[in-house]
């Protein structure tokens, strides 16, 4: 069998979080058992999987709740590995602020889905958002203090109904606290209050009025924005040949949106949901084999072949005439009971995350 080089490794590091928000996972699938990613399996699984290029930290929890995480992010600097990681912001303190400055994390991602104290904590809840403001302001002031570029410090907003008319705020509040740059997504909806907040229900007028805005105050105020297309927009994923997932058990998966869903759920998109069945998708454990063993074995070549079938023929059609959002509909109609979910992946369409 072919053998390919990990570039990216995904580490999910905790489950447990301190808020609890509209649009999370945790309200569309059944988890019940809650802990912390030990440092010991952490620094295991890097070992095992020399991974070339980068470490990100991201799932179902907040990691700055790991009592292990400054250490997982210091083994990862050791070997010069880029390191991304999300977290809510609530528990950045004026230690961990200094710890990951002194590292250089390369770019820290903090979850801001409101410009506004009424809309943020009805997102966020559980939030206060004076507070997370008050920490990520503190999280710039220690950066720039040191005249350093990094951590890059990124805003990263769930954009639905109910909070879009807030971008060009978020945008020039994003300016006041001095980050560098705004992010927006599509939630990925497991449960179906949430799909029915998804832009793409929306005019699309009204959506580029309050991009337009967006952008130009990003143009004006020196704000790095990047938005996402309310059209489908096709992709080839490579993760499958290049990133692999451990969640908080050790388990590896293919990719974050698999890892993070692990057995069964909803996914709804307009008039065409999926029942996802992930049941079959991991791929191993860190705790009974050797990551390298796992990479290189037949069920991640067999994913990977199924993978690119699919993606020949989606290529086809994608080069003959694109992908229209009611041809996009009918292939969720046709899979609505999908076991090979790269067929009508709403991350590769455009649709989520």
């Amino acid at each position: 069998m072919k053998k390919f080089t990990l570039q990216y490794l995904t580490f999910e590091v905790t489950n447990i979080c301190n808020l609890n928000c509209r649009m999370c996972f945790k309200r569309g699938i059944s988890e019940t058992n809650y802990e912390n990613m030990s440092l010991e399996v952490f620094k295991k699984a890097l070992n095992d999987a020399h991974p070339t290029t980068g470490v990100t930290f991201v799932g179902l929890g907040e990691p700055l709740l790991n009592p292990d995480f400054y250490e997982m992010l210091v083994e990862s600097k050791k070997r010069d590995l880029i390191v991304n990681f999300v977290t809510n912001g609530t528990a950045l303190t004026e230690d961990w602020c200094k710890k990951l400055v002194d590292l250089k994390i390369d770019k820290v991602s903090v979850s801001f889905d409101g410009a506004t104290k009424e809309t943020y904590e009805k997102i966020r809840m559980g939030s206060n958002f004076e507070k997370v403001i008050e920490n990520i302001k503190m999280f710039v002031n220690t950066r720039n203090e040191v005249n350093s570029k990094y951590p890059h410090i990124r805003l990263d907003a769930v954009l639905m109904k109910q909070n879009i008319h807030e971008l060009p705020a978020l945008v020039v509040l994003a300016k006041e606290m001095g980050v560098n740059s705004v992010s927006t997504l599509h939630p990925q909806c497991l449960v179906e209050d949430i799909e029915l907040e998804h832009t793409m229900n929306m005019d699309k007028m009204e959506i580029f009025k309050y991009y337009g805005e967006a952008i130009d105050l990003a143009k004006e105020l020196g704000v790095g924005l990047r938005l996402k297309s309310q059209d489908i927009k096709y992709s080839v994923c490579q993760t499958a040949w290049s990133n692999s997932y451990v969640d908080v058990f050790g388990n590896i998966y293919p990719c974050c949106a698999i890892g993070a869903i692990k057995n069964k759920a909803t996914e709804y998109f307009k008039d065409a949901p999926i029942n996802l069945d992930f049941s079959d998708t991991k791929m191993g454990n860190i705790y009974k084999d050797n990551f390298s063993v796992i990479w290189d074995g037949k069920k991640y070549a067999k994913f990977r072949n199924d993978c690119k079938k699919t993606f020949i023929e989606q290529d086809i059609k994608n080069e003959k005439s694109g992908w229209t959002m009611e041809e996009y509909l009918a292939l969720r109609k046709k899979n609505k009971n999908c076991k090979n979910y790269c067929k009508v992946c709403a991350i590769k369409f455009g649709v989520a995350c």
